[in-house]
């Protein structure tokens, strides 16, 4: 799937993701009338879900590797120094923590797919996450990118698929932690 290009049909300016809205104003008259207005996209506050990454190249990594723990290790080169060697791995491993937290958690085996079609997903969920850590700033931009991606209405991503989607994401951010917290103790 192209996402560059998926993210350009289907994204739609707004006040969150940055752009141009139009908004009804009042000229000097006091007639009502369409403007456009430039927003620019922002990351200001505690919650607004930037996350300012250190970058690690693979020798800086390799060499404060020692103890990580390999999962985490491998998710720190993908994520950190942009090492794509292992996402296969990554997507095993995620895709095996999906099934565990189905199990845990009372997921559905499958969802129903925008044709109506009952399909297993949790492969699919388990490249989002990936996916959407290289290429997050698409994601942004475009929030239908979400169910695009999944093959799903926006419906059927709205209501469970993204709550499962997050306690994945939650899952390889404690991957993330565990290598950061550790190579950082060692850099010091």
């Amino acid at each position: 799937m192209d996402l560059l290009q998926a993210a350009r049909v289907a994204a739609k300016p707004s006040k969150a993701n940055g752009g141009i809205i139009h908004k009804w104003q009042r000229d000097e008259n006091g007639n009502r009338r369409m403007v456009e207005i430039i927003v620019r996209q922002t990351a200001q506050g505690k919650n607004n879900g930037a996350m300012i990454r250190p970058t690690y190249t693979v020798a800086e990594l390799g060499v404060c590797a020692h103890n990580v723990p390999p999962i985490c290790f491998w998710a720190a080169l993908y994520a950190f120094a942009g090492d794509r060697s292992k996402y296969g791995k990554l997507h095993t491993a995620l895709t095996d923590r999906a099934q565990i937290m189905r199990i845990e958690r009372r997921w559905p085996l499958e969802t129903v797919d925008h044709h109506g079609i009952k399909r297993a997903y949790l492969s699919h969920l388990a490249k989002l996450v990936l996916d959407h850590d290289a290429h997050s700033a698409l994601f942004a931009c475009c929030p239908q990118l979400y169910s695009i991606y999944m093959g799903v209405t926006e419906k059927t991503w709205d209501h469970g698929m993204e709550d499962r989607f997050c306690d994945l994401q939650y899952a390889w951010r404690e991957w993330l932690q565990t290598a950061n917290s550790m190579i950082q103790a060692k850099l010091r």
